[in-house]
């Protein structure tokens, strides 16, 4: 993920080979990053991807993006799982 260290933080690249897609691997990655930047104080996380991985982002817990700032982003709710997202089509 890239940031400004304080705020923000965008996620553009996730790549898992595709032998061992579908064990989890992808989303424990996803997970894990997102709790490292919150650890850190940062809840606006957002991703760039194309339209073919907006159902892997949504099963990561982000949704549409309702400030329509980013594709996709994560949500800045500390006690709830749900995300927020959004894709470029």
């Amino acid at each position: 993920a890239t940031g400004d260290a304080a705020l923000t933080a965008q996620l553009y690249d996730l790549v898992v080979h595709p032998r061992v897609q579908g064990f989890g691997i992808g989303r424990k990655l996803v997970h894990m990053l997102v709790r490292q930047l919150q650890s850190k104080g940062i809840y606006d996380v957002g991703t760039v991807c194309p339209g073919t991985l907006e159902p892997f982002f949504r099963r990561c817990q982000f949704t549409d993006d309702p400030e329509q700032s980013t594709f996709m982003a994560y949500p800045r709710m500390t006690t709830s799982r749900s995300s927020v997202f959004t894709t470029s089509r």
